[in-house]
Parts: C-alpha cells; sequence; structure tokens
C-alpha cells in the first residue's frame, strides 16, 4: 500500500492543474465535482497507506524501515 503515497500530494495538485487550465469551461458544478473528487480521492489513498501500514508489524513501519527499503546497516567499534 505504500505505493499509493505518491497520489496524497499528487491528486490535488492535478486536480489544481485541471482546474486552472480548464476551470472556467467546465463550468461551475463540473468544476467542484472535479475538485471533490481529487481531494476524496487523495483521503482514501491516505486512509489505505493508513490501513497497509497498521496491518504491518511495529518494526516494518518505523520512518527507518520506510525510507531504507531493506538496506540495513552494520556498525561496530
Amino acid at each position: 500500500m505504500t505505493n499509493l503515497v505518491w497520489l496524497i500530494p499528487g491528486l490535488p495538485l492535478i486536480g489544481f492543474t485541471l482546474l486552472l487550465l480548464f476551470g472556467r469551461r467546465l463550468g461551475e458544478p463540473q468544476a467542484g465535482w472535479l475538485a471533490t473528487a481529487t481531494v476524496s480521492g487523495s483521503f482514501l489513498a491516505a486512509v489505505a497507506v493508513f490501513f497497509g501500514l497498521a496491518t504491518k508489524p511495529p518494526e516494518e513501519r518505523s520512518m527507518k524501515s520506510l525510507y531504507s527499503n531493506g538496506f540495513h546497516q552494520v556498525s561496530y567499534q
């Protein structure tokens, strides 16, 4: 589910761009529906990522493991 993370900021940015370019041509109700759909899609992606991470054990959902992609650093003295 972490592959959906890019949709969380991406969908509202895509919606913003579409509304900036085509908002007046779409008209009032359609532009509102497009804005609502992109923000709702972003929310659903956030919920899916949340529940996807909630099902993993704690050591797999830590920030270190999310950003390391399986890379393990071994240190010694």
